[in-house]
């Protein structure tokens, strides 16, 4: 399951599955090019970080997002 949101630094990009959920990051300077909606599924290679105490995932490669 995905879950977007807009900020001014950012989109945030929650993505879930039946156990756990993680943030997805993308800064101004990472041009997404890939559209996504509730319940797509996709595969993403991102660099794991930790932010206030919880990880999540920083896409530095617009590239690497695609729907499966």
């Amino acid at each position: 399951e995905i879950n977007q949101s807009v900020t001014k630094t950012s989109e945030i990009i929650t993505i879930a599955d039946e156990t756990k959920s993680i943030n997805l990051v993308i800064f101004p300077t990472t041009i997404n090019v890939i559209e996504l909606n509730k319940g797509d599924r996709i595969s993403v290679v991102a660099k794991v970080t930790e932010y206030n105490g919880q990880l999540e995932l920083i896409l530095e490669d617009s590239s690497k997002i695609q729907h499966i």
